[in-house]
């Protein structure tokens, strides 16, 4: 299945949403879908076609598992990892069915095409240049169009053009700079990262709000970080900085959607990634969160002269 015509059918409420969770449910058929209990999907049938909301760890840890044995065309958005509040599900079900499917895979397969043209590329962020450098062999999230039978998608992947690094594998992309944005989000692989850092991250993810947000970049790592105009980079160092990668960017990724409305930064969503711009992320998700730092509206500018 064509990845514009699944999000179409989504859009048109023609393909049910599967949840794991009561308030999924509920949200999910206030917004016009039929539902189905996860225990209750039929992930073996080559003809089904579902919206998956994840909004615990168990359910999206029995995700793996299905990856040897579903045939049914799904995507997932695992708010489980990020915030399952019902604030949170609400405000990503809502945003999500606002997005121009259509217009935004066409402008994901341009981003793709943008950031790969040369091998050093500089981006604008509100103003502010900073270069990043690719390696002859990058590593690519997803760049297909197509949705095969039982791959376990995330809406994510089809709402950006992600490079990412890999710890013990060759760099992919290198950023120096000034990189300002307006909000970040993180992700939690498990429960006990979230115990761990989200009393941490959720106050700072807020403090976005405020703008006069900037990382600086030197050689992939963040030398200095403000949030709100204040001088965060101590907190993060000692949070961080003896963990996997630290404070080296791991991800460099363009946002493709063009939502009509602004997004909500005080809201812990994957759904905000995507929003028309770039966003740069640190940590793996293992010994500590990943961390995405997004600027909207920032954009290619050009090849330079590595």
């Amino acid at each position: 299945m064509h990845a514009v015509d699944y999000f179409q059918a989504f859009a048109a409420r023609r393909i049910p949403v599967v949840t794991d969770s009561t308030i999924g449910s509920e949200i999910a058929k206030k917004h016009g879908f039929t539902t189905v209990d996860f225990d209750d999907f039929d992930f073996s049938s080559p003809s089904n076609t579902a919206f998956l909301l994840i909004t615990t760890y168990e359910t999206h840890t029995r995700l793996r598992d299905l990856w040897d044995t579903a045939k049914a065309v799904v995507a997932h958005l695992a708010l489980a990892k990020f915030d399952c509040s019902a604030e949170t599900i609400g405000y990503s079900m809502a945003k999500l069915l606002t997005a121009p499917f259509s217009d935004t895979l066409n402008m994901r397969k341009n981003a793709y095409a943008d950031m790969l043209c040369a091998n050093c590329i500089e981006f604008d962020s509100k103003g502010q240049k900073f270069i990043c450098r690719f390696s002859d062999d990058v590593l690519i999230a997803n760049n297909e169009d197509k949705m095969e039978p039982g791959w376990m998608y995330s809406v994510a992947e089809f709402f950006e053009a992600s490079i990412v690094n890999i710890a013990g594998k060759e760099t992919s992309f290198i950023v120096n700079g000034e990189f300002r944005f307006d909000g970040m989000i993180y992700l939690c692989n498990n429960a006990e990262l979230k115990q761990k850092f989200g009393n941490v991250l959720t106050p700072l993810m807020k403090n976005c709000a405020a703008g006069n947000n900037t990382i600086f970049f030197k050689d992939s790592i963040a030398e200095k970080i403000l949030i709100g105009g204040v001088d965060v980079t101590e907190q993060f160092v000692s949070t961080f900085s003896k963990l996997e990668q630290g404070l080296r960017a791991m991800e460099i990724a363009l946002g493709c959607v063009d939502y009509p409305e602004p997004v909500d930064w005080n809201q812990n969503s994957v759904i905000n990634e995507g929003t028309l711009g770039l966003h740069i992320g640190i940590g793996m998700g293992l010994e500590m969160p990943h961390i995405d730092f997004i600027s909207s509206r920032a954009r290619v500018v050009g090849a330079v002269e590595a």
